[in-house]
């Protein structure tokens, strides 16, 4: 277990069940102390949702499933909850840069940091072009770069100072890197690198902190006047932007340790070009679609000068407007 996890599972029970629940024995505990639990950190310590389902779903959750296994109790409590139990919540769509701001970010990380401390500038251009999960980019030593082919592999995660395996099945990949990203990496390799080097250190030598990071990230934000985002829109923006210019779904879904369900899901508006919903098809056409003038008989009617006159809703022919 990473050493993070096991902090969180104390905290957990320090800070949120034990205060509550901590004068009840395991074998007493039931359904109703669950849904309480969830009450009072919801609506009376006003914690999130996701912090909420963490605390319950994740660490006391936990500590049943092993408690009956160990034959500490007869029964887990867990299993006589309904299957939705949780509030819905609804999950904020992804919020990416455009590339004009992509490109006024990136600029100012270069003029900022590229002489003083290189690996900031090409880690934020790497995560804009690479649409790397933040915590994977910090895992990387340059053993998983081959600046020759400017393949990269990623195989683990750092999150709080702990590397483990990445976040799913699919996050485990090799992926050809964009020529401009293995440029500045093959520029900030240094001449006696070793292979369990980190790429990207901080201005003490030390691996990325991401968390640590993001506040250099929202203090360029701040500079530049750009809308504050988290820095994990990074990856939103790469994503987007690839739907945008007309890459494969299924290959961006690769590329960035993703399903194609999920790019599909959270990302299809970006699908296609920027014209318009339908205007690329209509500019592909041949012939152009344009509508023919509408040519229906008119025996039967009189006939009256197309002055003071109004068309109909429908096909009907244009009648006087009496005044």
């Amino acid at each position: 277990m990473r050493k993070s996890r096991a902090r969180n599972y104390r905290s957990h029970f320090s800070v949120h069940i034990l205060p509550f629940h901590g004068d009840v024995r395991l074998s007493d505990y039931g359904v109703t102390h669950i849904r309480d639990l969830r009450l009072h950190l919801i609506e009376e310590k006003k914690i999130s949702l996701k912090s909420a389902k963490n605390v319950i779903g994740a660490s006391l959750k936990a500590l049943f499933r092993d408690a009956r296994a160990f034959g500490k109790i007869d029964k887990n409590p867990f299993l006589d909850l309904p299957r939705e139990w949780w509030p819905r919540v609804v999950t904020a769509e992804p919020d990416p840069f455009t590339e004009a701001e992509r490109d006024k970010i990136t600029e100012y990380f270069f003029k900022k940091y590229w002489q003083s401390w290189p690996q900031g500038f090409v880690f934020v251009y790497a995560l804009f072009w690479g649409g790397q999960r933040p915590s994977e980019l910090t895992a990387r030593r340059w053993r998983d770069i081959d600046v020759s082919t400017g393949m990269l592999s990623i195989t683990t995660s750092r999150t709080e100072g702990e590397e483990g395996a990445p976040k799913t099945a699919n996050s485990r990949r090799s992926i050809q890197l964009l020529r401009p990203v293995v440029e500045y990496l093959a520029q900030i390799k240094p001449l006696r690198a070793q292979p369990d080097d980190y790429i990207f250190t901080d201005q003490r030598g030390e691996p990325i902190n991401q968390w640590k990071f993001s506040e250099q990230f929202q203090g360029a934000l701040t500079a530049l006047k750009i809308r504050h985002r988290d820095f994990y829109h990074t990856r939103h923006t790469f994503i987007s932007v690839m739907l945008t210019h007309g890459e494969n779904p299924k290959r961006i879904a690769e590329y960035v340790g993703n399903s194609p369900e999920v790019i599909y899901r959270n990302y299809g508006k970006w699908l296609g070009d920027t014209s318009g919903f339908g205007n690329a098809a209509l500019l592909a056409a041949k012939p152009k679609p344009l509508p023919k003038p509408f040519a229906g008989s008119t025996a039967g009617f009189e006939q009256f000068p197309l002055v003071g006159l109004v068309r109909g809703a429908g096909f009907e022919p244009a009648r006087r407007f009496r005044h």
